[in-house]
């Protein structure tokens, strides 16, 4: 799990060597400080890893059939291609960390442009479609996504 979490931190959340050896060791506050320095978007991403997957690249949903460190659905890979206007992403992509970032703000860009953190949790958990009647759907995981990024 070590190795995963610092896999993704060092790909994803650009930081110095000096802080990737010890962001481990520090403290809760020291990391807040680290984390407060990155972009809306990087702490928007990493609220997102957090909440679907706990970080974890193999993360599977079987009743959904999300996969990967976003829990990405193949209707999500389905609309990224449609947006795209081609096949880009194949079903196996979603193992990818790369490929499913991608998958993300493509999604996100195209439904959420202003990247409205509500916004992009409600797309995210509960699809772009119908969004006034899915919204009380997706109330609680969107309250989660909120509480998590106002606390890193």
């Amino acid at each position: 799990m070590k190795w995963t979490i610092t896999l993704i931190i060092f790909l994803l959340l650009p930081i110095s060597s000096f802080e990737y050896e010890y962001i481990f060791t520090i403290s809760l506050e020291e990391k807040i400080e680290v984390f407060e320095e990155k972009s809306f978007e990087e702490k928007v991403l990493l609220v997102f890893f957090l909440q679907e997957s706990n970080l974890d690249t193999l993360a599977y949903n079987k009743t959904e059939e999300a996969l990967g460190i976003l829990q990405i659905r193949p209707v999500m890979l389905e609309d990224a291609n449609r947006i795209l206007g081609e096949e880009k992403f194949k079903l196996e992509d979603r193992l990818c960390v790369e490929k499913s970032v991608e998958m993300f703000w493509i999604i996100q860009n195209y439904y959420n442009p202003n990247l409205d953190l509500e916004l992009a949790a409600h797309i995210w958990n509960g699809g772009p479609a119908k969004i006034k009647s899915r919204w009380k759907f997706t109330e609680k995981y969107r309250n989660e996504i909120i509480e998590k990024f106002n606390n890193i």
